[in-house]
């Protein structure tokens, strides 16, 4: 049986929040983190259509890139994302800036996606860079990517 807290603990090892930055809120957000996962619900953001889909399949976890509590929070009402996802007992967490930065995370995936070669990180953890295979204009691989993506 797997828990919240463990799916939490396994992200935490790939794309460990302690190296999220200072202003993220990344990790976890909303429910129980003892309560059992049999299905999770992945998206980009905490949407209130993303809250409705979570609830429409009875998801036991939300699982976002952006933190779905980003700025403080003044009010929860009925119809927004939070209330829904409190309401239905939907957990939720999110990996925002932990793993833009990770091995494998959303940055070297994206190199992988567009065929970069010798890639390498920079510095601060956010830019990968790379070479093309071989040189082309900007149209035509935009072109080229469009079809590979």
């Amino acid at each position: 049986m797997t828990l919240v807290k463990d799916i939490y603990n396994y992200i935490n090892s790939i794309a460990p929040y302690n190296e999220m930055e200072e202003w993220d809120n990344s990790g976890f957000i909303l429910g129980d983190d003892e309560k059992t996962v049999s299905t999770v619900v992945m998206a980009l953001d905490g949407t209130k259509a993303a809250a409705d889909y979570a609830k429409s399949v009875e998801a036991d976890l939300l699982l976002t890139h952006h933190p779905i509590i980003f700025n403080p929070v003044k009010k929860i009402v009925k119809g927004t994302a939070v209330y829904e996802l409190i309401n239905n007992d939907i957990a939720t967490m999110c990996a925002h800036t932990s793993y833009d930065k990770a091995t494998g995370g959303i940055n070297d995936n994206l190199a992988k996606l567009l065929d970069l070669k010798n890639t390498k990180k920079l510095e601060n953890g956010y830019v990968v860079v790379g070479e093309l295979e071989r040189e082309m204009s900007i149209d035509d691989f935009a072109v080229f990517k469009f079809f590979c993506i």
